[in-house]
């Protein structure tokens, strides 16, 4: 078997840090989400069906697919 090189050691290292850090960011971003909801589409005063729309990370598939075209 190969060796690897010191220097693909450390590109694989980085690239594995850097892949865990935007899950645990995404994770969060998305909790964040969730919890704010109610309380962001209350003081944009923002239907819920536009919010669906405009929001990726809604849950329903239900929503978006009711969404308007343009």
């Amino acid at each position: 078997m190969l060796e690897k090189s010191p220097r693909l050691k450390c590109v694989q290292i980085v690239a594995v840090a850097f892949l865990m850090l935007a899950g645990i960011v995404n994770y969060l971003d998305r909790s964040t989400l969730s919890i704010a909801n109610h309380s962001v589409t209350q003081g944009l005063a923002f239907p819920l069906r536009r919010w669906a729309c405009c929001c990726p990370h809604s849950r329903s598939r239900m929503r978006f697919r009711s969404c308007p075209s343009a």
